[in-house]
């Protein structure tokens, strides 16, 4: 198991009469939460020490896996205006010393490697509203399939 923390999945809940330890996990949107009460572990240490037992045992058994970079990248969210994961339709601002322009651009986002952000305007100006969508949603498609060969590469490389 690699986690960044020993609490990984775990939270302490001290609220009202209830105290002890939950472990959340979340796998492909499906949360398996369960409770460990200081009450009936014997204490505040022996109830974590049962947590984190029964942590390491779901992410042993929990069937499905993470999300991969590209799967989770390719989520349509509830706030996507656009239909289109990445892309946006947008206002950019330009500066130049005391003056400031504004254009309407449609925008392609991603991040092809981890650590890496990509960001690319298509004017409307310049495009028209129909083709600068088009390239917008071309690019992100171009940066996903990037995205699907370096998770290629690494898995082949574990």
């Amino acid at each position: 198991m690699k986690t960044n923390s020993k609490f990984f999945g775990i939270v302490r809940i001290d609220t009202g009469r209830t105290h002890g330890w939950e472990v959340k996990i979340k796998r492909r949107g499906k949360w398996t939460c369960e409770m460990f009460s200081d009450t009936k572990y014997g204490g505040v240490k022996q109830s974590l020490s049962e947590t984190m037992k029964r942590r390491d045992e779901l992410l042993k058994t929990i069937i499905e896996p993470k999300y991969e970079r590209h799967e989770n990248a390719s989520r349509i969210t509830k706030s996507n205006t656009s239909g289109i994961v990445g892309v946006r339709r947008r206002w950019a601002v330009t500066k130049r010393g005391d003056k400031r322009w504004e254009y309407e651009v449609w925008e392609a986002g991603g991040s092809p490697q981890p650590g890496k952000q990509k960001m690319k305007r298509f004017y409307i100006n310049t495009w028209g509203e129909e083709d600068a969508k088009a390239l917008a949603i071309e690019q992100r498609r171009q940066w996903e399939e990037e995205m699907k060969e370096y998770d290629r590469r690494m898995k082949q490389n574990k």
